[in-house]
């Protein structure tokens, strides 16, 4: 197994629910602020990157993460 590849959940995983809910809020959550998520973007762009990268700020925010200062913290977009 490629040590750099992370391990994919599958459908019958009982986490595979609970990262689809978190996925969808914040998702929600970024659009009625007005920002932009991933699937908003061409992938491989640095756009894209960007937003990515604040995009899971904002899932380590949700998920109450300690080294995070709060959801929105990923505002880029």
């Amino acid at each position: 197994m490629d040590t750099n590849t992370p391990p994919k959940l599958d459908r019958d995983d009982p986490n595979w629910d609970v990262s689809q809910a978190v996925e969808i809020s914040v998702g929600a959550i970024r659009k009625a602020r007005g920002l932009k998520n991933p699937d908003d973007c061409v992938q491989d762009t640095p756009e894209y990157e960007r937003v990515v990268q604040a995009f899971l700020l904002d899932v380590l925010a949700a998920l109450d993460d300690d080294e995070v200062d709060g959801f929105g913290a990923g505002t880029v977009g």
